[in-house]
């Protein structure tokens, strides 16, 4: 599909474009254009307005939830790396197996493996002695073996390698804790306030790159979703809050990360300076990103106010 065709296809969130009903799970999504060239993404209810398809697909509500375009998100980090997004004028999505936690992307705890091996294996059985179309199903056998094989594939393949994330923290308030754990030099440490929409377009718009929040679970007692595993961890990482964008690149993943390039003036609400820092940093942030022509406010942290007794 065109990018135009995605980005319908993402802002109906589970609505038909037409009339606003909300689509049952499973019902099909018709996606296309309409006599007029608009593009829609309908229910069965609105299909016969569809004039010209490009696809179709079984509507599943997402697990995750998606942030409201006027959601708070903050990126707290030191001043390299904030001078590297100023130098590079992008952001960088880390590779999804380059992170610190060995349950980034997990869909359980490896004592549950069994569980998840066997509820897999049967629903693979169960599309193999379920063709589509009136195909005379395999024997039993045959279908067992198939399921069991493509289990395997399943699990030989590395699907960490081709998701890449932006981590945010979602708050209307500045966080102390985020200060100290993201600011290696806690002295020199720089926050960069923005929005759900204004991440969204400082990158494009691009449907490619889903945004949402992260569910935080107990991998003992769930699984995450197997589509959508890089929005969930563990409940102790509740305290981050994060929002995150995810873009999954299948052909020649990088080794490391990916450089996305975004509109800096439309990503950055504002620049603040750690609450730690002394009087000269601040001023050095605002000339640094003078010379690289990003005229935002520059503030020193609220937390870094001083109190009576």
């Amino acid at each position: 599909m065109t990018k135009r065709l995605r980005r319908v296809y993402r802002d109906t969130q589970g609505k038909c474009s037409a009339c606003g009903r909300k689509l049952a799970a499973k019902e099909t999504q018709h996606v296309g254009y309409d006599a007029a060239g608009v593009a829609v993404c309908v229910g069965n209810c609105c299909k016969k307005l569809v004039a010209e398809t490009a696809a179709r697909y079984a509507h599943m509500p997402p697990t995750y939830e998606s942030p409201s375009d006027d959601a708070v998100l903050w990126r707290y980090t030191d001043f390299v790396k904030f001078t590297s997004l100023l130098a590079t004028k992008s952001l960088y999505f880390t590779r999804g197996d380059r992170f610190e936690d060995p349950f980034e992307g997990a869909m359980g705890a490896a004592a549950n493996r069994p569980k998840w091996d066997k509820h897999y294996r049967e629903f693979f059985r169960d599309c193999v002695l379920h063709p589509p179309g009136g195909h005379v199903p395999p024997s039993e056998a045959h279908a067992e073996k198939e399921a069991r094989r493509l289990l395997k594939e399943f699990k030989s393949h590395n699907r960490r390698a081709e998701h890449f994330i932006t981590c945010w923290y979602e708050s209307s308030h500045q966080s102390e804790a985020m200060w100290r754990l993201y600011s290696r030099d806690q002295s020199q440490g720089v926050a960069i306030s923005t929005s759900a929409r204004r991440l969204r377009l400082a990158t494009g718009d691009d449907p490619e790159i889903i945004i949402g929040r992260v569910k935080y679970i107990d991998y003992d007692r769930q699984f995450a979703p197997l589509d959508e595993s890089f929005f969930y961890k563990r409940l102790a990482f509740r305290h981050e809050q994060e929002v995150r964008a995810v873009l999954h690149k299948r052909e020649d993943p990088p080794e490391c990360g990916l450089v996305v390039p975004a509109k800096l003036d439309r990503l950055i609400e504002s620049v603040h300076v750690s609450p730690f820092a002394p009087d000269w940093f601040l001023k050095t942030v605002q000339a640094t990103m003078s010379a690289f022509g990003v005229r935002k406010k520059v503030k020193q942290s609220r937390l870094s106010k001083q109190p009576f007794h």
